[in-house]
């Protein structure tokens, strides 16, 4: 009985296993056959990547100046291509694009391990062939693609810069982000921006069989357009600073005044730093990179100094343009030539000036200038005076060469106002310049490349010598600085000292309008000026364009020239090369808005060629002011003659 029992105990419990058993299959494969079948199927997906459009980019009036369109392009997927296939591809593409083999042979080999390769945008006729002849196109697919399209051309180009594709090393420091196959910006804003630009790929996700062949498209994730760029700059504005460069080049020429090839120009707000023009000669258009270009059309463009964007990299001796610095440093020091306590106080501007100082002291022991007549410092600045700028710094000579901390006062003036460092612009690769002092001057000694930038005499046991200051109080020697130096120096002396971070990008926008970045004013320091500086450097500024100084015949032409003030300098780099010819310009004069930078290299004297390109760019800024042709500034005036002969002499 107790054996039976336990028997149908047994029964029953092998009935409610099976029974469990079969509800349980029954459940998976009826009840929930179809969720598990769906999550099989996503379980077999492969995705795919779209590329964004990259954001525009428009000047402050909302000009267009990048974009995007759709495109078709040609890819090639290296993984559906075997061996024996690639070589005959590459002839058909040869064939295709009317290239030589072996181009179409290096974009294969320089494309590495990258699955897919771009080959070009394709025209409808050559789509229309590929895809009627397939079986002799393997792994080649043409798909949609937005590129970079330049409304202005060359207008804005160092501004803007151009798009390329990315390198080994671009691709190793973005990380997995980053589409090898895709363009990232190389220059200018496109670069220094990129990250805004870029926008937020997109994804197809396709259903695959066992095998990887797309059985349809399972889910689109719409790739996400780049953020906009707005930049301070005005390109009605950018265009007239074009012409009037490029008029005074050719003026320079026919003036048998130099023969430039090189020349920059920009244009700054002295308020908040933004750059409303900012040119840069020889030009580009960026559009040649949208496709890349052959190398024998980038070593063209190489010869020709495109991709040196002279506004920020072209660093030269500014020449009298320093005496600025020079004169705030003297007004705000109390430095003045020997027996002078005041800025009024005067001396005999003409002759030769001695050192006085020992041979092992001073290097060139005499300097010639012509003749001044008696001058304080007001009529040194508008006149030029080389003398009167060589004596105070024979002052900082006389009172601390034996104090190593304070020697360097008229270096350190300079580095205040922003020379010898990057100003912070916010564009890429920008020129720091150069302010030498003692320790460049030892470090070039000890270094055997930095010691060929010094002549045989230079080798005593005194490297750092009197006659070394003299050069760079007036701007020459090795003082080396680049047009927005320039620009942002002179902004700070007639601003109230605030030495401004310049900037081309005003703001940032989302694709829907939302603010993304607000630039805005920057101040990198604010500098204390004497109540002296305050009350006399706009009205000594505008001695240099009105009567009497350097840059008086260019603006004479004017309604009313007192609404300017600048500063002629003309400068050699060394002695084989014509003068540089620099000008920067400060109007309004009695509530300063803007100051205009020009440097035209070996453009010849700064009165007759650079002056008149300041001048019509700042009639085009003035209201009422009508502007008048690019001319010579006249012969030049006994203030212009001294100074160009003191360039020729290694003065200033």
């Amino acid at each position: 009985m107790n054996f039976a029992r336990r028997l149908a105990v047994l029964g029953i419990a092998f009935v409610v296993l099976f029974s469990l058993l079969f509800t349980r299959l029954w459940f998976v494969q009826v009840a929930s056959g179809t969720a598990y079948e769906e999550e099989a199927s996503r379980q077999q997906l492969d995705a795919e990547r779209t590329t964004a459009a990259r954001g525009e980019i428009r000047d402050s009036r909302g000009v267009l100046l990048a974009t995007s369109r759709i495109v078709p392009e040609m890819i090639v997927q290296r993984t559906a291509v075997t061996d024996e296939e690639e070589e005959a591809l590459i002839q058909q593409i040869s064939a295709l694009f009317d290239l030589p083999a072996v181009e179409v042979r290096a974009i294969f080999e320089q494309a590495g391990p990258v699955v897919e390769v771009p080959m070009g945008i394709v025209t409808p006729a050559q789509m229309s062939y590929v895809l009627k002849n397939s079986e002799d196109f393997p792994g080649v697919l043409i798909q949609d693609r937005p590129i970079r399209v330049y409304p202005e051309g060359p207008l804005l180009a160092h501004v803007i810069g151009h798009i390329g594709r990315p390198s080994p090393e671009d691709v190793a420091a973005a990380g997995p982000e980053l589409d090898p196959s895709g363009t990232i910006g190389k220059f200018g804003v496109e670069k220094f921006y990129d990250d805004y630009l870029q926008g937020d790929r997109g994804t197809l996700l396709y259903r695959v069989d066992p095998q990887g062949d797309p059985l349809g498209l399972e889910e689109e994730l719409p790739a996400v357009q780049g953020d906009t760029v707005h930049l301070t700059l005005d390109s009605g504005l950018q265009r007239q600073v074009e012409f009037a460069v490029n008029e005074a080049m050719t003026l320079s020429r026919e003036l048998e005044e130099g023969d430039p090839e090189l020349a920059a120009a920009v244009v700054m707000d002295v308020t908040d730093g933004s750059l409303l023009a900012l040119y840069s000669y020889p030009d580009f258009d960026p559009s040649l990179f949208v496709d890349g270009v052959s190398q024998v059309q980038f070593e063209e463009l190489l010869e020709r100094n495109v991709f040196t964007n002279l506004a920020i990299q072209g660093a030269y001796p500014p020449g009298s343009t320093f005496k600025a610095i020079t004169w705030a440093a003297a007004i705000n020091e109390g430095l003045y030539p020997r027996g002078l306590s005041t800025p009024s106080g005067t001396i005999n501007c003409e002759g030769e000036l001695d050192l006085g100082i020992d041979d092992n002291e001073g290097g060139q022991l005499a300097f010639t200038d012509s003749g001044h007549g008696t001058t304080d410092l007001h009529t040194a600045l508008g006149r030029s005076c080389n003398v009167y700028f060589w004596q105070v710094a024979l002052t900082i000579w006389r009172e601390y060469k034996n104090d190593p901390e304070n020697e360097d006062i008229l270096q350190r003036w300079a580095r205040l106002l922003s020379l010898g460092e990057q100003t912070g612009i916010d564009l890429p690769f920008e020129n720091s310049g150069r302010i030498p002092d003692r320790q460049l001057y030892e470090e070039w000694a000890e270094s055997p490349r930095g010691s060929l930038l010094l002549s045989p005499d230079r080798f005593t046991e005194a490297i750092w010598r009197g006659g070394d200051i003299m050069g760079i109080a007036i701007g020459q020697g090795d003082v080396l600085a680049t047009p927005v130096q320039m620009a942002v120096a002179f902004a700070a002396l007639v601003n109230g000292g605030n030495v401004l971070e310049p900037h081309v990008v005003d703001r940032i926008t989302s694709v829907d309008g939302r603010m993304v970045l607000d630039v805005g004013r920057r101040v990198a320091r604010t500098i204390e000026f004497t109540e002296e500086h305050e009350r006399f450097i706009r009205e000594d500024l505008t001695r240099v364009t009105n009567a009497g100084g350097t840059a008086a015949a260019a603006f004479s032409v004017m309604q009313n020239p007192w609404q300017t003030g600048g500063k002629t300098g003309t400068s050699e780099r060394d002695v084989s090369e014509d003068n540089t010819a620099w000008f920067i310009g400060v109007t309004p004069i009695d509530n300063p808005r803007y100051v205009v930078a020009v440097m035209i290299v070996d453009g010849g004297l700064a009165g007759r060629v650079a002056a008149p390109v300041a001048r019509n760019i700042m009639q085009y800024l003035l209201p009422n002011e009508p502007i008048t042709s690019i001319r010579p500034g006249g012969a030049a005036t006994p203030a212009e003659a001294a100074e160009a002969l003191a360039t020729d002499e290694g003065g200033s």
